[in-house]
């Protein structure tokens, strides 16, 4: 896929700055705006440099868990990873936090 779109891609983004990676503190959180209103939770285990993220909304706190697991379901019953995952205590330490 990359063959066919690094073309219109690199034209589309030449001369933007380069992205940059989250340099999360010790407990693997940063205040994406500054304004508590959004958070980047670090949460490895699935694929290097993994993150959750908690929004700040008017109707209350929504947690965005990304790839930290693959279904609602297995979410919402406390099923372990898989062995998809690169790192499967780590993933398992990454859900019990989120």
């Amino acid at each position: 896929m990359n063959l066919f779109t690094q073309g219109s891609t690199n034209r589309l983004l030449g001369s933007t700055q380069g992205i940059l990676e989250w340099q999360f503190r010790e407990e693997g959180i940063v205040d994406v705006f500054g304004d508590g209103s959004f958070w980047a939770l670090h949460s490895l285990g699935h694929t290097p440099g993994a993150t959750a993220d908690l929004a700040i909304t008017i109707q209350g706190p929504e947690l965005v868990i990304g790839d930290a697991t693959h279904t609602r379901w297995g979410w919402q019953n406390g099923v372990e990873s898989g062995t998809y995952f690169e790192d499967i205590p780590l993933i398992a330490t990454s859900l019990a936090r989120l």
